[in-house]
């Protein structure tokens, strides 16, 4: 089939689908049918994936023998964004459509199909104050994967870290401001007028979070639909943060009044079977919290250094005594991140970072320990020219055997076309964030278009 045509039409795949590809330079749009008042542009990507999932043998390790049973499915995604650009408005409109189809290990075969919009808001920009309101995605924080800060709007964990940070989060309704102060300093506010929690996968199924791990399938007990707490802003979330940007640093100060996108099941115990099993419900709460925080970014001749520091108010923790209401306990937590990453001149990228939480009035019954330290790094080399990249990338807790790793080979083929090959290993303990999925490794190969 002749591509020609579209591309004409379409025009290069523009800095949005390059971010989510994980390209090193961006195509300017395509502009056509010029108006009086302004112009349109087209831009999108369609990616198209196929994965196995391995399993392993070996429970507590996640290592072994392979299972024989084991996941498949091939999953479609697209989208296109139409920009209508003004002297002093611009106007966004993007449409994302999925299928996908999996076999589980243990359950029955399923169809999944699902077409909506992705992005859709108006955006008034003046000389001093810019306002975009409608459905759209929000990002803050300077840290690579794991952010401190960006913990008031949703990321989609139906496939768990399959997809970047940046592909996960999630659009809402929202009505977000900027006001320039000088230069480019400015003062941001978003307010959602309703909460919208993370997307997880359906209790059963392969990525399922908290709901199917060990603790609550020992207490063998029912989930329910979950619940909020409503404070002074009813259901809503509001968040204000006040940038500076230098030529050599970026620092922010910020809050949110927001929920816990996370839920904290917590359990309703109705009594005791003779066996020992225990009879009730869980029920995902999402309990109001405040986050006050800061962020810098910063870089010289190749170097690059960035952090964040959040004190979370109210954050959820498992307990196993039995005389706490819920098994769930409220703490108050600090969290901060600290990064490197340098550019070597073979074009060798690295990143490593530092990730550590402190749970205030932390005591030996609760699930996760008091300090909680890790280290995430990411490696991106070129093997041949600038067309194959080797990348990996991952996670590991230093308080308990807890990991993930993923390798991935990306060929940029021709301008329009990448392959991506790669695979998942997670490890570690059933109250790990990584061990509870221990059983879920698996190689993928994915056929991204772009126009």
């Amino acid at each position: 089939m002749n591509w020609a045509p579209f591309t004409r039409l379409l025009g290069p795949f523009a800095l949005m689908a390059s971010s989510i590809a994980g390209a090193d330079e961006a195509g300017e749009p395509f502009s056509f049918a010029p108006l009086s008042n302004g112009h349109t542009t087209t831009t999108g990507f369609l990616d198209l994936r196929s994965d196995v999932g391995l399993g392993s043998g070996d429970k507590k390790s996640g290592a072994g023998s392979l299972k024989t049973d084991v996941d498949s499915g091939y999953r479609g995604r697209g989208r296109f964004e139409l920009t209508h650009q003004m002297e002093t408005t611009r106007l966004v409109l993007s449409g994302d459509a999925q299928l996908e189809r999996e076999r589980m290990r243990g359950g029955p075969d399923h169809n999944e199909q699902t077409a909506r919009v992705w992005e859709s808001y108006l955006e008034i920009d003046g000389e001093k104050l810019s306002w975009r309101i409608g459905r759209q995605v929000i990002q803050w924080g300077v840290a690579d994967e794991v952010s401190v800060i960006d913990s008031f709007t949703p990321q989609d964990f139906r496939s768990f870290l399959v997809q970047s940070r940046f592909e996960r989060k999630w659009p809402v309704t929202a009505v977000s401001s900027r006001y320039f102060l000088s230069g480019e300093d400015f003062v941001e506010v978003v307010w959602l007028p309703e909460f919208r929690e993370d997307l997880l996968a359906r209790p059963g199924e392969e990525w399922s979070l908290f709901v199917e791990n060990n603790y609550v399938r020992g207490l063998g007990l029912r989930e329910r639909s979950s619940a909020t707490q409503n404070g002074r802003l009813g259901d809503s979330v509001f968040a204000v943060r006040s940038m500076t940007r230098r030529e050599t640093f970026d620092f922010s100060l910020n809050y949110a009044y927001h929920f816990e996108q996370l839920a904290a099941f917590e359990a309703d115990i109705e009594g005791v079977e003779p066996d020992g099993k225990m009879l009730g419900t869980v029920q995902p709460y999402h309990a109001r919290q405040q986050t006050a925080s800061m962020a810098f970014e910063t870089g010289r001749e190749g170097i690059g250094l960035r952090g964040e520091l959040a004190y979370v108010t109210d954050s959820g923790y498992v307990s196993y005594d039995m005389n706490v209401p819920g098994l769930v306990e409220r703490r108050d937590t600090v969290r901060g991140v600290a990064g490197i990453d340098y550019t070597f001149a073979s074009r060798t990228y690295i990143n490593v970072q530092y990730t550590l939480d402190y749970i205030k009035n932390h005591n030996s019954m609760m699930q996760p320990d008091k300090f909680r330290p890790s280290v995430t790094w990411r490696v991106n080399t070129p093997l041949v020219g600038e067309d194959l990249w080797l990348e990996f990338q991952g996670r590991e807790f230093f308080n308990m055997t807890d990991r993930f790793w993923r390798l991935q080979l990306r060929w940029r083929v021709t301008d329009d076309w990448e392959l991506r090959g790669g695979g998942l290993h997670l490890a570690g303990a059933d109250e790990g964030i990584f061990g509870q999925f221990r059983d879920n490794d698996q190689v993928y190969v994915g056929a991204h278009y772009y126009f």
